[in-house]
């Protein structure tokens, strides 16, 4: 039993089977302790017109599910004399591109639609805000999802492949996809757009649905989870950065008159030591 089980793990059969309550394999497990983690990125190599993926491995095309998308604004108030950004985390950053996260850092507006960073410039000058669309695509032969950053150039491609299923009453995470990339060129600008390709459309009793429909909470969990992480680094961020409390001790009221103990205003160092921590 178990030698057969370790000769077939790497079929797609028993890679469904792991989120079963079979006992040989359950992925919680393995999970358990972990407080943090970053679902693995496929990055679009746009002059080569090529997919890499975190193991370094470059391809033309690829296969996946859909298990959950979403817009996704980024703007970043500092940048490098090269243009390039400066910090990991953005200033200020929306996860369905209506509104700025309540834990941005310096949010600059109540609303994307009418930030003056959601604009284009002068003489059709980029954004300095940056819009994505943010697919999580799943294969038969993983657990995770991976995360498809897809640039501003092809958020139309999106939405017409998400109209397009809806028209044909084909809901989205039933239907496997082959995203592949067109090279363009504009001016001395060369990137790529995304071209995406139905492959496959599954039935309820396909159980690959059964892993997909697992996934979608988890996902979900996962973006809200990176939210509120953003939320605590800029918080600790803004503690660490605070200025000192004075060293200077607080008067004593040893050598106070009694009405001035009873009406004196206790110190910020006082006050602090009352609150508990955060």
């Amino acid at each position: 039993m178990t030698e057969q089980a370790l000769t077939t793990t790497n079929t797609s059969e028993t890679a469904l089977t792991t989120w079963d309550d079979s006992g040989f394999f359950d992925p919680e497990e393995n999970m358990k302790c972990v407080q943090s983690f970053s679902l693995q990125k496929v990055e679009i190599l746009h002059s080569a017109g090529l997919y890499q993926f975190e193991n370094g491995d470059s391809v033309k095309s690829f296969d996946a599910f859909i298990v959950e998308w979403h817009r996704a604004n980024s703007f970043w108030m500092k940048k490098k004399d090269d243009g390039a950004i400066s910090a990991e985390r953005p200033d200020c950053f929306s996860l369905d591109g209506v509104k700025p996260s309540e834990n941005s850092k310096h949010k600059q507006s109540d609303v994307c639609a009418s930030c003056t960073q959601n604009k284009f410039g002068k003489n059709s000058e980029p954004k300095k805000c940056q819009n994505k669309y943010r697919l999580y695509t799943w294969n038969d032969e993983e657990l995770l999802p991976k995360v498809l950053n897809v640039p501003a150039t092809s958020i139309a491609v999106v939405d017409k492949f998400l109209l397009d299923l809806a028209s044909s009453k084909k809901p989205a995470r039933a239907v496997k996809v082959t995203f592949t990339l067109k090279r363009e060129e504009k001016g001395s600008n060369k990137y790529s757009t995304l071209i995406m390709t139905e492959k496959e459309v599954i039935t309820r009793t396909d159980p690959r649905i059964q892993v997909i429909s697992q996934l979608v909470p988890k996902t979900r969990e996962y973006i809200a989870n990176q939210d509120r992480q953003h939320g605590a680094l800029n918080a600790a961020e803004q503690e660490s950065s605070s200025p000192p409390d004075n060293d200077i001790p607080p008067p004593s009221d040893a050598d106070a008159p009694a009405e001035a103990k009873s009406t004196r205003r206790p110190s910020v160092q006082q006050k602090r030591t009352t609150v508990a921590p955060f």
